[in-house]
């Protein structure tokens, strides 16, 4: 059915005016953002999607449902009030996603599993690992969509918002209200601790009933929910997240990323009406799943941006790598039914943080998005770096504090023992850290790096490379960043270092890329006689030397050659290596 959009409009503003409703009343009894509503009013926006129309009309009751053509399911009577309502109460803040809805299936099968085993009555919807927790991962989402999947099963499904103590309270007075628990006396009172211990009353004594407490995202509140906790026995709660620490009171459960493959599914789907569509569109919403490292949040802003300027998902790629600032800050909350950008969705987060805590997350961003070996935190060498980075803070309390606010996820296998920080997380940090203060930070990071990657044995041995295995990824993103920002040193050598493990490990090409570049640097700091240039033209000139490109080596190896015996004497070991090497390079050039 085809609704015009004006007729609407004018009917939800006779509505309100006859209730004596404002645009904000209507938005929370509704379970929606008050932008969202009056823009819509206002006509800033030109459409209420099906969903949102039917939170309106459901605020508004069955008489305006009806006059604008929305079900809203069988009315009957409340015998303790005598008024009208929906079968069971039920304030869920959005429609479900249908088909939309990807990759969830083994976590809400586990939801309900614990649940309904009778042994857990509270379920804390955390991450899986503390970077996937972070708002965004999509934790309300998910909770919502197993409410929505099992409300035949519950006398009432009841949504309450609790990201502080006041929140906690208010929302709680409002089930009592006539679209959702109905309390009758209650209503009469202006009270709100009135209002609230009637709320409580009615779970105390109604059986069955499944409570979603959204947004617990700091101690204060947390607190307060596990009292409330503590005294409802009748019904099933689930709380929503991002701190992983909980008393027994709680039961946390883990919720991952999604896959690449859900993610590229997902994409598909929440534009195929809206997006410019080209043959390599699977590929291209698998590679923006990667992008975003699978993140609801980011996959539903790509999804809701494409959409909102019917872009194709090649467009989308180009503006996420040339005008990534644009993207991250873009944000329609009617559109993707979340209150926050991609760029601001992690600041409660970041605020909650003690000083270590932010100062650490400030060098982690500049790590490869992939797991940090433990002993990067353990090493004593690592360690009294760690401390005057922190200013004297212990760095595994510092960890601590940012696995509490799923701001880091600590991994644990039989095969790999680290510590992940989710890409965007990264991304937004760096971004968020003063100009003065950046280069501070990536200096910090690369000397830390530099401390782990001992050459004693060099990365050429074998004895080494389970060290370097694990740090490769970020002594590659470290250099290339360090490089960008002109800072030399360690960058010089640590080049030449990882130059020598990537040869060893036959990766020719990439070690003279490595080596290429640590001798542009070592030239641009040093006199070209200098005893610390030697090695670095020696290590190119092998690497030409066994790549069979004799007469580029020859130039080299002499000039290293020259270098060592006038630093170090003919008779020095490593002049004598050095001689017999560009001996051998001669008599080759000789016989050609």
């Amino acid at each position: 059915m085809r609704r015009d959009p004006d007729d609407i409009r004018t009917k939800i503003l006779e509505a309100i005016e006859e209730l004596g409703w404002s645009q904000s009343e209507l938005a929370q009894r509704a379970g929606l953002p008050t932008s969202t509503v009056y823009r819509f009013l206002s006509k800033g926006t030109s459409q209420l999607r099906d969903a949102t129309l039917h939170a309106v009309a459901g605020a508004l009751g069955h008489t305006f449902a009806e006059r604008i053509g929305v079900e809203l399911g069988p009315r009957q009577v409340d015998h303790e009030s005598g008024s009208l309502r929906a079968t069971k109460p039920n304030n869920l803040p959005y429609a479900s996603l249908g088909t939309q809805f990807k990759g969830r299936e083994k976590f809400l099968g586990l939801m309900w599993e614990k649940l309904a085993s009778g042994k857990t009555q509270a379920v804390g919807v955390l991450s899986a690992q503390a970077i996937h927790g972070l708002g965004g991962v999509g934790k309300t989402r998910a909770v919502v969509e197993y409410a929505w999947r099992h409300q035949e099963e519950f006398s009432a499904v009841l949504f309450v918002t609790a990201d502080s103590p006041e929140s906690l309270r208010r929302n709680l007075a409002e089930l009592v209200g006539p679209l959702v628990l109905d309390i009758k006396p209650a209503q009469q009172t202006p009270d709100q601790g009135a209002r609230v211990a009637a709320a409580i009353q009615w779970l105390q004594a109604h059986k069955g009933w499944f409570l979603i407490l959204d947004n617990v995202d700091n101690k204060e509140i947390a607190a307060e929910v596990e009292k409330l906790v503590g005294g409802l026995t009748q019904g099933q709660i689930v709380v929503t997240s991002r701190l992983s620490k909980w008393s027994a009171a709680v039961e946390p459960l883990q919720l991952d990323v999604l896959a690449p493959e859900d993610g590229r599914d997902f994409l598909l789907e929440r534009t195929e009406a809206h997006r410019t569509k080209l043959p390599q569109d699977a590929q291209l919403a698998l590679d923006i799943a990667h992008d975003v490292d699978g993140l609801a949040l980011a996959l539903e802003q790509a999804g809701a941006y494409i959409a909102e300027l019917e872009i194709s998902l090649a467009e989308y790629r180009r503006r996420w790598d040339s005008k990534r600032e644009q993207v991250l800050v873009w944000h329609d909350e009617q559109l993707m039914q979340y209150p926050k950008s991609l760029a601001t969705t992690w600041e409660v987060s970041f605020e909650q943080l003690t000083p270590a805590g932010r100062t650490l997350l400030e060098h982690l961003a500049w790590f490869a998005p992939e797991l940090i070996p433990e002993f990067v935190f353990d090493e004593e060498r690592a360690m009294a770096k760690w401390e005057e980075l922190l200013s004297g803070a212990d760095v595994r309390m510092a960890l601590a504090d940012l696995r509490r606010y799923s701001l880091l996820r600590h991994e644990q296998s039989p095969e790999t023992t680290g510590f992940l920080v989710h890409r965007l997380v990264q991304e937004i940090t760096r971004r968020r850290v003063p100009e003065d203060d950046k280069r501070q930070r990536m200096q910090g990071t690369l000397e830390l790096i530099n401390r782990c990657c001992l050459n004693d044995p060099p990365p050429s041995d074998v004895r080494s490379w389970p060290r370097w295995e694990p740090l490769e990824p970020h002594v590659e993103t470290v250099l290339t960043a360090a490089d960008a920002a002109e800072i030399t040193n360690p960058t010089t050598r640590l080049m030449n270092d990882y130059g020598l493990f990537l040869e060893a490990r036959v990766r020719y090409g990439e070690a003279e890329r490595w080596y290429r570049r640590a001798v542009q640097l070592i030239e641009a700091t040093h006199e070209a006689d200098d005893s610390q240039v030697a090695p670095y033209l020696n290590n190119l000139a092998k690497l030409l030397y066994v790549t069979n490109r004799r007469n580029e080596a020859e130039p080299l190896m002499r000039r290293a050659l020259d270098i060592f015996a006038t630093s170090l004497g003919q008779e020095h070991p490593h002049t004598k290596t050095v001689q017999r090497n560009y001996d051998r390079l001669l008599a080759e050039l000789q016989k050609r």
